[in-house]
This record gives structure tokens, sequence and C-alpha cells, in this order.
């Protein structure tokens, strides 16, 4: 093939070595360019990165990161409740002089009101007293409650993200090797984290929840059948691949099941956030913290977080992290599992959102594995989770910055980017830890720009009920339509091309609900 068509072209030429190989002789080799070179060439050609989980630094490093961040949860926790114990002593030194002064105003406008009403004073500072208990209650009542602002930003984020899942899986694939508009570092980053939020904000049971996944879930996988009915394709022998992308349906549900614990400490603390921690909260934050010690212990005594597995780099779906790095991987969820909780049972502020996404980012940067064919991002769901009942904190200030600011953010972006690097690095990361630190960096930001609030705008059309429902719909069946067609590309102009109806739909039933509510009047 010519050296300018695109690696899609020339993977019908080669196998994926070979694909590897070509991209290491075009790859530019001057390492020494820190700033704009690269070590890696193409992201998941082998495993030779300058650390991984099975190294003696990692087992030291990644034990040292998780005390600091506890210790840093309960140093914060400690100094909001000194600031809110000197802040309740001013206030009611405050309020004992205004009190004392407003009621010597009073004594002496009522002794004056007195004698010319010639009322005797105790009557009348009653009389007084009541009437004026009455109208703060009136102008109290009076008063309207402020809405709740519609947080368009996490509408908008599900409707994206859904559309570049479509395409990735629809025959875009190089949108995603190529890391096109950054999409490694926020697709499936913001999946993972508005699940967790939606996850908070939904005020059903764990089991009505669970149900409504598990509707979609088999929604979706009747489709996909179907679609592999229709095409032939051997689904008996490979139905892993008939659930595919509904699999994604299958963790969060897991996920949910299992931090139920952590959904009900958030909101007791949510609502009650100077009480003392109840037990069964102190339980499950030492049920988190012995579970990591036990996992990270298992890491030294073994020595080394790896299990016999090493060579399965061509494992395809998201169990490679768990089958070839299972100890570790476990250990830094159960690690976010503890912050988290021991967040909610100390009553730290928005402080701990920063320390979490610190820990997050910090051994992604630091510690390398390649995780499949799916990020499990169990920790950033955990973070949704988080700052949905704990927003960061300076988070306003955060926004304000980001809107004024954007180009500056912008221009740091391609500054970070590696141009020259394609292949998902998302699933498998740099060998080079400066190049990781450019990488994580990058999402780190995004995912600061989402949760802030930042990217919150309107929707005066009214486009998000109706474009919510098609994503829903496209989430579901755009597989099936990929393997139906001839060409994966007309699934998703198909998948498209059912907005335009949904939007039909959308009027058709406001038409139908404001005639009703006209034929009731």
């Amino acid at each position: 093939p010519a050296m300018g068509d695109s690696l899609a072209e020339v993977g019908e030429f080669l196998d994926w070595q070979g694909v590897c190989n070509l991209t290491a002789v075009l790859h530019n080799d001057d390492w020494d360019d820190w700033l704009y070179g690269t070590v890696t060439a193409r992201c998941g050609c082998g495993d030779e990165r300058d650390n991984d989980p099975s190294t003696k630094f990692s087992r030291g490093f990644i034990m040292v990161l998780v005390v600091l961040a506890a210790a840093a949860v309960v140093v914060f926790a400690w100094k909001q409740h000194r600031a809110s114990r000197d802040g309740n002593k001013k206030e009611e030194q405050t309020q004992q002089t205004d009190q004392g002064a407003d009621a010597e105003a009073l004594r002496i406008d009522v002794d004056t009101f007195s004698r010319q009403c010639h009322a005797e004073p105790d009557q009348t500072v009653a009389a007084v007293a009541s009437i004026g208990s009455v109208s703060e209650v009136m102008q109290e009542l009076s008063s309207e409650r402020p809405k709740k602002e519609r947080l368009w930003y996490i509408d908008y984020a599900r409707i994206v993200y859904v559309a570049c899942v479509v395409t990735e899986h629809s025959g875009g694939e190089v949108y995603a090797d190529r890391n096109i508009a950054w999409v490694q570092q926020w697709v499936l980053p913001y999946l993972y984290v508005v699940s967790g939020y939606s996850f908070m904000l939904s005020s059903g049971s764990i089991l009505a929840y669970l149900l409504r996944l598990a509707v979609v879930f088999l929604i979706g996988i009747l489709a996909n059948w179907a679609a592999d009915a229709i095409s032939g394709r051997d689904w008996k022998n490979d139905f892993g691949n008939t659930c595919f992308q509904m699999m994604y349906v299958v963790v969060i549900g897991v996920t949910s099941f299992i931090l139920t614990p952590l959904r009900q400490a958030l909101r007791w603390r949510h609502q009650n956030q100077a009480e003392p921690a109840p037990l069964s909260m102190l339980a499950w934050t030492g049920v988190g913290g012995a579970l990591t010690l036990i996992l990270l212990i298992v890491g030294v005594v073994r020595g080394s977080f790896a299990n016999n597995g090493e060579n399965a780099e061509d494992n395809a779906n998201g169990t490679r992290a768990f089958i070839v790095y299972g100890p570790y991987v476990l250990a830094t969820y159960s690690a976010s599992f503890f912050l988290c909780m021991l967040t909610c049972a100390t009553g730290c502020d928005g402080r701990a959102g920063w320390v979490l996404m610190a820990f997050m980012y910090i051994h992604r940067m630091a510690i390398a594995y390649s995780r499949g064919g799916h990020p499990v991002n169990v920790d950033i769901f955990m973070l949704g989770m988080l700052v949905q009942k704990v927003p960061l904190y300076g988070v306003a200030t955060l926004a304000q910055t980001a809107r004024e600011y954007w180009p500056i953010v912008f221009v740091l972006f391609l500054l970070l980017s590696a141009p020259e690097v394609t292949g998902r690095c998302d699933l498998h990361p740099h060998y080079h830890g400066w190049e990781r630190v450019r990488f994580y960096s990058i999402e780190w930001i995004l995912m600061l720009l989402l949760i802030s609030g930042a990217y919150n705008t309107s929707d005066s059309r009214q486009i998000t009920p109706w474009l919510n429902k098609w994503a829903l719909y496209a989430f579901c069946f755009h597989e099936a339509w990929a393997r139906i067609f001839c060409k994966p590309m007309y699934g998703a102009v198909f998948t498209y091309l059912a907005i335009p109806a949904f939007y039909a739909l959308h009027r058709y039933l406001e038409k139908c609900k404001q005639e009703r509510q006209e034929s009731k009047v």
C-alpha cells in the first residue's frame, strides 16, 4: 500500500503486528524532543512500558498514595470542623451583641409608645414582639423558593457521548484510533461519571433501578441477537459479541448494587452535615479500608500485583485488566471506595473530590497497564456519585474561570497532545511516564470542566427531552443496525436518521397533551 494510505486501509494488507511495525517505521524517533516527540509510536503494540503494577516501585508508590489521600481527607475534615466551630462561636457572640442592642432599642421605643398610649410596657412589648414574629413568618411564606437550575450539561453529555459510541461501533473506529477531538479522554470517562451522577439523582430504590437496567439490557440483547440471526453470524459460539455494548449495562448494574452502601452514606451525609457518623457508616468505612489494606499486602507478599497472564494482550474484552493485574485493579477500586466512605464518615467538604481525582489520575500516570477492549472505570463512577452530593470545593470559581478563559485551555490541550501517536491509548497507555502525564492531564481537565458545570448552557428550543429518548434508542439498537446492513456505516446513517422521527413523535405527543388540557378546561 502507498505511504499515504490510512492505517485502516493498511490493515487490510497487514496483520496487527505488521501495522505496529509500519507505524514504528513512520514514527519520528527523536525521543529527545520531549515537547513534541514521543517514545510511543502506537498504543497497544506491546507492553514495554517504563512501569507497570508488577514492579517494586508500583507496590510502594500505590501504598504511599493511598495513605496520603486518606490523610488529606482527614486533615481537610478536621480543618473544616475547626473553622466551623470558630465560626459558630463568633456568630453566637455577634448574635448576643446584636440582640442586646436590639432589645435596648426596643425598650426605649416601647417606653415612648406606652407613655403615648397609656399602656403597660410589658404588654406593649408582647404585642410588638407578636406582630414582629407574625410578619417574619408571613414574609417567609410569601417569598418564593429559588428554582433549581436544570443540569443541561448532563443531558448534552449523555446525548453526545452516545452519538460518539454509535460512530465508533458503526465503522468509525478511526476517530478513536487517531484520538480526534480528544475523544479517548472524554467519551468513556464522561459515560461513567454521568452514570454515577445519575445513579445518585435516581430517587427510587436500588431494586427499581436494577429492574430498569434489566429492561434496557434485554431490549439491546434481543436487538443484537435478531441482527446476528439475520446476518448469519455464529452467535451460539460467540455470544459475548452478541451482548457487545449491552455489557456496559451489566457493569453499571453490578457496580450500582455493590456501591449501594456508598449511595446511602452520601445521601445521609448530605442531609446531616453536622451530625456524627452512624455506626453503619463507620463499619463500611472500615470494610473499605481493610479490603484495600489486604489487597495491598497481597501484592507485597506475592512480590507483584501481576497474575500469570501477561501474554493476554490480545484479549479484546474488559476482563483483561482483572486477569493480568487483578489485585492492583481491585486495590485501586477499593481505595476509591474507602476515600468516598471516609469523606462521609468525617464530613469532609468538596476538597475530598479533589483528593479522589488526584488519587485516580496520579496512579494512572505513574502505573500503566493494558485494559483490554474496555476500561471498567468504577472509580470514575464513584467520582460522579461523590460530586453529586459533595460538590467540588471552589466549583463556582472554577466554572466561571473556565468559561472566561476557554481559549487558553484549548491551547493547553494542543500543547499536551501527542499527535503522532495512534491507537487506543485510553485502553493501552503510553510507554513513557511523561507521555502519560500529558495524556491524563487532558482527561483530568476535561473531567473538571464537566463536573464543575462549566459546560452548562440552556435549551430554549426544548431539544434535550426528545434527544435523550433518541440516545437511549441509539444505544440499544445501533449495533444491530450496523450488523444488518451490508456496511456498518449504513447502520450509523440509519440510526442518525431516526432523530427527525423522534422530533416528530415528540411534537405529536406534545400536541395531544395540549389538546387534552384544553378539553378539560
